[in-house]
């Protein structure tokens, strides 16, 4: 929802991420990667290679999402710019 409705469906989404962006949740079966380029948000849902990644459970990633918990926390794989980029995303 975070993802699909609150982002993506924006008319003003602006920006890019530096690459693409792995969320995997460990406690039910959901996975997304996230791309933003020139202000269109892409997002698939399934298990894909990214350039980076975030596994924690799929409450700790809404969260994470809102910039309501540290990346730090978790387990992050891969380019950390892309990551350390989603903080710089509006709300």
């Amino acid at each position: 929802e975070r993802l699909e409705v609150t982002i993506a469906s924006r008319r003003n989404l602006t920006g890019s991420l530096p690459g693409s962006l792995h969320l995997h949740a460990t406690d039910v079966d959901a996975e997304w990667t996230v791309t933003l380029k020139d202000g269109v948000m892409t997002i698939d849902r399934g298990h894909q290679k990214a350039d980076a990644a975030i596994k924690a459970t799929a409450s700790e990633l809404y969260l994470w999402s809102w910039g309501r918990l540290p990346a730090e926390i978790f387990q992050c794989f891969g380019d950390l710019e892309v990551i350390e980029a989603w903080k710089k995303l509006p709300a």
